[in-house]
């Protein structure tokens, strides 16, 4: 039994594979023999929990930083729309005030 304890915990495993696996639900049950099995079997199961916490942390930081590019794209679309309106009502005003100057400019 030890050498199953002490092989998964140097193994490479992922949240998934414990998902997949359902081997953290039979570590954890391991974890009430007293001695030498239970508490390796304690050690790997902080192991895993602290590495599926840190996981948890990375995918809500990505998520955040997502969110965050995604209201600033938003915000500088907005800006870009303002500005390009702004532009508009320029061009539209400059054809007004230039068809109403020619129009009582004094003839020669």
């Amino acid at each position: 039994m030890m050498r199953c304890i002490k092989r998964l915990y140097v193994m490479p495993i992922l949240v998934e594979h414990l998902q997949e696996t359902g081997v953290g639900r039979s570590v954890n049950a391991l974890r009430k023999y007293s001695g030498e099995v239970g508490d390796a079997a304690k050690a790997l199961v902080a192991k895993w929990k602290a590495m599926v916490a840190a996981q948890e942390e990375e995918e809500e930081a990505a998520a955040a930083a997502a969110v965050r590019r995604s209201d600033e794209e938003a915000e500088e679309a907005e800006s870009e729309d303002e500005v390009s309106e702004t532009k508009n009502n320029h061009r539209h005003y400059e054809k007004k005030v230039g068809s109403t100057n020619n129009s009582e400019a004094p003839a020669i």
